[in-house]
């Protein structure tokens, strides 16, 4: 009597504590589902205790279920990931990372260069060459760094042609002012003040700096093309002007 009493509070699951290892709190029902409130185990964990993802767990097949596609999922995540080179990368190592990012063997592998909208002469090779440097040691893929160096491309463009715009305004307000001021001897002046910086040599200044353009400027050329054409002795620091037999004005400077 005594072993069959033992054999039923085995199968009870009354020996030895068996019920409070197989049924922990008393979360799993007789049939193996969870019971309604087994989440309230967690009830101190706030983060578990309000999860979404276990609203579907209804029992223990449920849970292995949810746990084993969440690792599929986390092993197709981690391999397609690029470690990113340290200090201490070997040669090896950066170049395999460059190929998995999609970045050039060489700065010149970049496919950069000046547009076509933009002007030869007002295109900065230099600053390209300087591109392609630090988009090759910021291993930036080619594709990100092509895209960089059309938008820069843009900007430039665009400033262009505010500054062009601005030069043309510049030009216009300069005539009417001028031609306001000097009426129909407008051309003629316009003629004496452009010989008169030409021959000091200022010409190609005077287009740089956009003086040429400048209302200020011309009417003081102007003023010394006249001065020039009468052969008046002009001098300043340290030089002068002389009007030669032939009536060619000359520039002479002391430099002592």
């Amino acid at each position: 009597m005594a072993d069959d009493n033992n054999n039923n509070s085995v199968a009870d699951g009354q020996d030895g504590g068996g019920s409070a290892d197989n049924n922990p709190a008393g979360i799993v029902n007789a049939d193996g589902s969870f019971s309604e409130d087994w989440r309230n185990r967690f009830a101190d964990n706030e983060e578990i205790a309000q999860s979404k993802v276990l609203d579907n767990v209804k029992n223990f097949d449920d849970l292995v279920g949810q746990f084993v596609n969440g690792q599929k999922v986390i092993g197709q995540k981690t391999e397609g990931m690029v470690k990113i080179p340290g200090e201490d990368a070997s040669e090896e190592d950066v170049k395999a990372f460059r190929e998995a990012m999609g970045v050039p063997e060489k700065p010149n592998d970049y496919e950069i260069g000046r547009p076509e909208d933009i002007p030869e002469d007002r295109y900065d090779v230099e600053m390209e060459k300087q591109f392609r440097g630090i988009f090759h040691e910021l291993n930036l893929p080619k594709q990100t760094a092509e895209t960089l160096h059309g938008r820069y491309n843009e900007l430039q463009k665009a400033r262009m042609e505010a500054m062009e715009q601005a030069e043309q305004k510049q030009i216009e307000d300069t005539e009417k002012t001028l031609k306001k001021e000097w009426g129909g001897d407008h051309a003629a002046n316009m003629v004496t003040a452009k010989r008169a910086y030409a021959k000091l040599g200022l010409e190609e200044l005077a287009q740089i700096t956009g003086m040429g353009d400048d209302p200020r400027f011309l009417k003081a050329a102007f003023d010394l093309g006249q001065k020039i054409s009468e052969g008046e002795h002009i001098k300043g620091d340290g030089g002068g002007k002389e009007k030669t037999d032939d009536g060619e004005i000359t520039f002479n400077y002391d430099n002592s």
